[in-house]
């Protein structure tokens, strides 16, 4: 399992690993992020780094194709990006436009929110449980 926190709360990071092994988990990692890391791409950052994808990107998807979990914990900061130029940020999450999830995720598994509910916003607190 993979899971991706804020510096800014290593205490809740460190209980879901705790929690990830007490359910099984053989392996817990956590990918640290940190807002002022994040604003910097864009404010000190060329206009092509705002929409690169990051190199550690492609491990994660070598992971979930392997059938990792992957679990991000978020605690927004609402003037992260103040100040900085909206069609930079817009860069690094460009529209979807037609891209809907496959109610099994189409890969034999079915997206689970964390509290239960079947096809949640896989982009939101989802589990990738196997089909039974």
């Amino acid at each position: 399992m993979l899971i991706s926190a804020p510096v800014v709360r290593p205490e809740f990071a460190r209980m879901v690993v705790e929690a990830a092994y007490g359910a099984g988990a053989i392996s817990a990692d956590v990918l640290w992020f940190d807002d002022a890391v994040d604003r910097s791409r864009f404010t000190h950052g060329s206009a092509d780094a705002a929409g690169a994808l990051p190199g550690s990107a492609l491990f994660r998807l070598a992971d979930f194709e392997a059938g990792a979990s992957f679990l991000r914990i978020h605690a927004a900061d609402p003037a992260k990006f103040a100040g900085v130029d909206q069609a930079l940020v817009q860069q690094q999450n460009p529209p979807r436009d037609g891209v809907h999830p496959a109610p099994d995720g189409g890969d034999g598994h079915r997206a689970r929110a964390l509290d239960g509910r079947r096809g949640a916003d896989p982009r939101v607190g989802v589990e990738r449980v196997p089909r039974r």
